[in-house]
């Protein structure tokens, strides 16, 4: 699963497929490609962040998550995609109908 951030706003939210979604600012945007793994962001301030689907869909499961006592849930890998990775194309400009 990859997650558009904006480090202007501070607003994260799930990409989607071939829906651009803008976060709360208007300054970051992003979206899936048609290959479902590919993605592209608009504006200076987008980063991507990437969670795995498979641990993230254990994490989900883990009786932890049903306690009734104060803890922290199973922890859980993230990591941000750097400038340049082959497979986030980055635009500086935002993309038209952004809401700023």
């Amino acid at each position: 699963m990859k997650l558009l951030y904006c480090r202007s706003c501070k607003d994260c939210l799930k990409l989607l497929h071939q829906r651009v979604r803008f976060c709360s600012c208007g300054n970051s945007s992003g979206r899936y490609l048609v290959d479902g793994h590919d993605a592209e962001t608009w504006g200076r301030y987008a980063e991507v962040i990437g969670v795995g689907d498979v641990p993230l869909l254990h994490a989900l499961k883990s009786p932890d998550l049903d306690s009734p006592m104060f803890s922290l849930g199973p922890d859980l890998k993230a990591w941000i995609y750097p400038k340049g990775y082959e497979h986030i194309t980055r635009h500086i400009s935002k993309v038209e109908g952004s809401t700023t």
